[in-house]
């Protein structure tokens, strides 16, 4: 059993076979009366008994892994919903530190550009004061 299953069986027919009707019919032409008849009657009820018992089972088994199987989805689902939520949390994150990152850009752009001012202030001033005599 490699697929840890049940073996499937070729099924049953609840139906008795040709050569069992054969064998019912005759018994009623052949005059021997209701003895051979209620023995064939016995073993056919026997074996629709055994498919209805075989059947109760299969249907028990598959009931049981329907079962499972839906037991697995919710947890599949539980698991589904909440890496949702981390990949939300996680793309929220992303795009606040995005933000932060730009204006941190922004800051030290400005800090830049005020070093600049002051280093040209600087220069002009020096320059003025080389060029006095």
């Amino acid at each position: 059993e490699a697929g840890g299953g049940p073996t499937p069986r070729a099924p049953t027919s609840p139906m008795p076979s040709t050569a069992q009707s054969r064998s019912v019919q005759s018994s009623r032409k052949g005059g021997e009366g209701g003895a051979a008849e209620v023995d064939d009657l016995k073993v056919l009820l026997g074996r629709q008994e055994g498919m209805a018992s075989e059947a109760r089972a299969t249907a028990q088994a598959a009931h049981q892994e329907l079962s499972h199987w839906r037991q697995r989805v919710g947890e599949v689902e539980a698991d589904r919903q909440r890496l949702r939520e981390a990949i939300e949390r996680m793309r929220a994150e992303g795009e606040w530190r995005q933000r932060q990152a730009v204006q941190e850009q922004a800051r030290l752009r400005a800090m830049i550009d005020q070093s600049e001012a002051a280093r040209a202030k600087a220069e002009n001033s020096l320059m003025q004061q080389e060029q006095r005599p």
